[in-house]
C-alpha cells in the first residue's frame, strides 16, 4: 500500500522547513525515508511526492535542500524514468525549471544531465553547475 503522496510531501516539507527539535526530527524522519524508497524504487511515485513538495513550497524555504535532495537523487536514480516528467513540469511551470536550477550532475548519466540543463533556470543560483 502507497501513502497518499501529499502526506509524505508534508511530511518531508515540515521536516525541512521548520526548526524542530531533535526528538520532532527523529519522529519526522519517516518521510525522508518513505521519499527515499520511493525515489529508490518507483521514479513515477516519486515525482508525484515532489510533485506535492514543490506545491506546499510556493515560498521556496528549502529550495536549496529541496534541488539538491530529492529532486537530483530522482533523475540520479530513476532518471530515465523521471525526466520526461521533469521536462514536462518545468516547461508548464517556471517555478519548478527554477527549482531545477539548483540541481547538479552528481552521478546522473550525461544524456539526463542534458535534458536538465535545457529544462531548468539557473538565474539567481550562485553556483549553478553547468
Amino acid at each position: 500500500m502507497k501513502l497518499e503522496p501529499k502526506i509524505i510531501a508534508e511530511g518531508w516539507y515540515d521536516l525541512h522547513a521548520s526548526k524542530l527539535t531533535k526528538t520532532e526530527r527523529a519522529l519526522g524522519a519517516w518521510a525522508e525515508e518513505a521519499l527515499k524508497e520511493a525515489i529508490y524504487h518507483d521514479g513515477e511515485y516519486a515525482f508525484e511526492i515532489i510533485s506535492a513538495i514543490h506545491e506546499l513550497d510556493s515560498e521556496h524555504k528549502c529550495i536549496e535542500s529541496f534541488s539538491a535532495g530529492p529532486i537530483e537523487d530522482l533523475l540520479t536514480y530513476q532518471g530515465s524514468a523521471a525526466i520526461e516528467l521533469v521536462e514536462k513540469k518545468a516547461k508548464q511551470d517556471s517555478s519548478f525549471a527554477h527549482v531545477l536550477g539548483g540541481v547538479w550532475q552528481n552521478s546522473m548519466t550525461d544524456s539526463i544531465w542534458d535534458r536538465v540543463k535545457k529544462a531548468r533556470k539557473v538565474e539567481g543560483w550562485a553556483d549553478a553547475r553547468n
